[in-house]
């Protein structure tokens, strides 16, 4: 992760009117904190057991009006593409929104939400997942560099980020994981605004905040 990018957030978020995800605390590490917690005060596991199906419909849960207006493009200009697979009771769902930009091929944002596959085998599969994920990283496509995660907390009961692989992910419990993926070509610190809008949006939808 770039260097400069704890100092290159903080001019971000002082230079910007940035209402959707709040202010932020940076430290050296690249560890991030919203001022405004997201989930304070809210009984999670409450919220989540009125819930009929835990996992939303991802291609709806943020608006394209919304998605639009956080991206800077025209809401003509994006497409949405289901990728949740077939069945009554899929393990996640998953939405691409795409736009084309001359630039850059394949440009688009992912949104996922993921429930735990095996919850009577292994219960606390969520939670290893996102631990797994701090201490071992990522490598990415065609990359035997590992990536390592840093904490983006104030949104979730834990949250991580990766700005060079342009991956969010935020836990809810023992029983969901909201994940947003970018394959553009924002600079680091408008990925990570751009995120933090979405995802703030994504998680004050399904919570019903």
């Amino acid at each position: 992760m770039n260097k400069l990018f704890p100092f290159l957030l903080v001019i971000l978020f002082s230079a910007c009117n940035c209402n959707n995800s709040g202010s932020v605390k940076v430290s050296n590490s690249g560890d991030v904190s919203l001022n405004r917690n997201l989930i304070q005060g809210l009984d999670i596991n409450a919220i989540l057991a009125e819930k009929t199906d835990i996992l939303p419909d991802m291609c709806a849960l943020v608006s394209i009006s919304t998605f639009a207006k956080v991206l800077g493009v025209e809401e003509s200009a994006i497409s949405l593409r289901n990728s949740t697979p077939s069945g009554g009771n899929p393990n996640h769902r998953t939405c691409f929104f795409k736009w084309d930009d001359p630039s850059f091929p394949n440009t688009g944002i992912m949104m996922q939400a993921m429930r735990n596959p095996m919850p009577d085998e292994f219960p606390e599969y969520i939670a290893v997942y996102i631990k797994s994920k701090k201490e071992n990283g990522e490598n990415a496509l065609g990359d035997e560099f590992v990536h390592r995660f840093k904490n983006l907390d104030g949104m979730a009961d834990e949250g991580i980020y990766n700005t060079d692989i342009g991956k969010y992910f935020w836990r809810f419990s023992d029983q969901i994981i909201f994940h947003i993926a970018f394959n553009t070509i924002h600079e680091q610190e408008e990925q990570f605004g751009i995120a933090t809008k979405l995802g703030t949006e994504m998680i004050q939808n399904y919570l019903g905040k």
